[in-house]
């Protein structure tokens, strides 16, 4: 009896979780062939009874299933909406580029749509794998695309796949367009001579979490005076969404030169942000990207976080048109940004966080009011730069950013020869640091090394030993002299180039007290610890001194001031004055580490 009970528990156990057998817990998908070289189809069972059109695969899937396509060219408009995944087998082409405009009805949450598409998706967790697609041209009117999404089609997967232009025109209009539908990734495909990449505009209805990763953009074409009379391509182009990410991908567009209109050319748009769209916490991050070759390398009117990219060859960099409630989520930061026309272009009267780039030169962006020195891309205003990156971002870790600016050399020595000797003659600068620096760049020789490929050659530097009251050589032909010599705040030099230049002020970021110099009875060569210009009194509060004189390099004037003129002289950041003082006493700084993330820098400018 108790063995009888035994089998009907086992009985019953096995029934509760399928494993009778016939009986199988999850159904098994089906693969179905697709060939175009079989002479006739077959009932798409195998690759020797496969279907001759991608159409008939389709039709006979059922949800989950799998349809395998075999190398070969296919010309057909393809409407899926059963949930599937559809891969090529060697690279089979499926060429729309003959189509004129045929459409096809497609009924889905939003309505009926009549659009001209290669291929529709209106069924969730599709995927498209392995083919090369042929395009639509972009004579064809209307937003004509090689692939278009409606609202069922969400969780739709792109990968590895190949988009052509149409061969006759040698451009198409649209490779992917999304209606309406959430979770898109689009990942590993080639996008050739595309008017469009990714477009995400006739969304509309808040499309959420789509990645756009690891893709190549080339895009030797655009539409000529279209949508409203301006030339318009655009990689990826997205609008009113959450959590979109581009990453990682490269972008190479027609020229960044304009035409007679403005043009509507750019690497990534995101249209987001408007007022329309009250959604200040909704946000895009661009990361990674490599830019070229655009009108504009990124542009936003969203809330987006951009890191990573490198941005080149643009009429603007990075464009902003962010309204000032989403402003202060929109964060430009560890990029390099260089060879631009317009670095960042800010017309919002909003200011944007635009700190951590490298400008394409150590001294960072240009910019008449906040950066008079710097060499790199030019920014507009309502832009915050400092600190900047010494070198390009990929050279550091983010959460690391002890690379803030640099103190400009601008005077040249001149090579004058006498009885076949050569000598230089003029191209001195005095020189001083604000702020402590970091171990990597403290000393002599390590700030040497960071000028090298720079173009700067010092060919002489001293320092001005107080106690002695002598000069003291420290490099001689670009070389160190004697023992190294450890860089303070609050001490200056005198430095002589044979060609214009800077030195790089690396700052600490670990806690430090202001610094302080001792300074000695007699002359002492200071420079300011402080990152603002300050005048002659509050510098030198508390110490006790008859006269500052300011050399003539690199000023304009030389000047010299007693106490009593102490409040109408400024002493620049990055420069070197002459202290004459009665009775010792202490230069107090004001400078700590690490430096606040809105902290302005101010070296090679008067901040009267």
């Amino acid at each position: 009896m108790k063995q009888a009970i035994s089998l009907l528990l086992a009985l019953a156990l096995a029934l509760s979780l399928g494993l009778v057998m016939g009986m199988p817990a999850v159904a098994s998908a089906t693969t179905w062939y697709v060939d175009a070289a079989v002479d006739e189809s077959g009932n798409g069972t195998s690759w020797e009874e496969a279907f001759k059109t991608i159409t008939e695969g389709i039709n006979a899937a059922a949800p989950g299933d799998n349809v395998e396509v075999a190398a070969g060219t296919y010309v057909e408009q393809l409407i899926v909406e059963t949930s599937l995944t559809l891969t090529g087998v060697g690279r089979p082409t499926v060429d729309f580029s003959g189509f004129t405009g045929s459409t096809n009805e497609i009924t889905d949450a939003q309505g009926t749509h009549h659009d001209v598409a290669g291929i529709y998706v209106n069924a969730p967790d599709v995927v498209i794998e392995g083919f090369r697609f042929v395009g639509i041209t972009h004579e064809v009117a209307g937003l004509n695309a090689a692939i278009r999404v409606y609202s069922y089609g969400y969780d739709l997967t792109v990968d590895d796949n190949i988009f052509d232009p149409c061969e006759t025109t040698g451009n198409a209009r649209v490779a992917i367009t999304v209606k309406w539908a959430d979770g898109l990734h689009f990942t590993d495909n080639v996008v050739n001579d595309y008017a469009f990449g990714v477009d995400l505009v006739d969304a509309g209805h808040h499309i959420k979490d789509v990645l756009v990763e690891g893709n190549e953009f080339n895009q030797d074409t655009f539409i000529p005076n279209s949508p409203a009379g301006r030339d318009s391509a655009h990689g990826v182009q997205l609008s009113l969404g959450d959590n979109l990410a581009v990453r990682d991908n490269k972008f190479v567009g027609p020229g960044a030169e304009p035409g007679e209109n403005t043009p509507d050319i750019y690497g990534i748009i995101d249209f987001g942000g408007q007022p329309w769209w009250p959604h200040p916490e909704y946000s895009s991050t661009f990361e990674d990207n490599t830019i070229e070759g655009y009108y504009t390398g990124i542009g936003t009117t969203a809330q987006a976080t951009m890191t990573g990219n490198t941005i080149t060859d643009c009429e603007h960099g990075v464009l902003v048109y962010t309204p000032a409630a989403y402003m202060a989520g929109t964060v430009i930061n560890f990029n390099s940004i260089f060879d631009n026309s317009l670095g960042v272009s800010n017309p919002m009267g909003e200011a944007v966080n635009a700190r951590y780039n490298w400008w394409g030169h150590e001294t960072g962006p240009d910019h008449d009011g906040l950066n008079l020195g710097g060499r790199g891309d030019t920014v507009s205003d309502d832009v915050c730069i400092g600190p900047w990156l010494h070198r390009p971002h990929e050279q550091f870790v983010p959460t690391a950013p002890c690379y803030a600016g640099s103190v400009v050399l601008a005077s040249e020595a001149t090579p004058v020869t006498v009885n076949n000797v050569t000598s230089y003659q003029g191209g001195w600068n005095s020189f001083s640091t604000p702020i402590a620096l970091d171990s990597s760049a403290n000393t002599v020789s390590k700030l040497l090394a960071l000028t090298t490929g720079s173009g700067l050659f010092i060919e002489r530097a001293q320092r001005f030993d107080p106690d002695a009251q002598e000069w003291v050589a420290i490099i001689m032909g670009n070389q160190l002299v004697g023992l190294d010599y450890t860089i303070r705040p609050g001490e200056g030099f005198f430095i002589q180039v044979r060609s214009a230049g800077s030195i790089p002020v690396l700052v600490r970021t670990d806690a430090t007290m202001p610094p302080g110099r001792d300074l000695v009875a007699g002359w002492n060569l200071v420079g300011l610890s402080s990152l603002q210009a300050e005048t002659v009194a509050t510098a030198l509060s508390g110490v006790d001194y008859s006269r500052v004189l300011s050399p003539r390099p690199p000023n304009s004037e030389a000047w010299i001031v007693p106490p009593d003129g102490a409040d109408d002289r400024f002493m620049k950041v990055g420069e070197a004055y002459w202290v004459s003082v009665g009775q010792p006493g202490i230069l107090s700084g004001m400078t700590t580490t690490p430096v606040a993330d809105d902290m302005t820098w101010d070296l090679n400018q008067l901040d009267e």
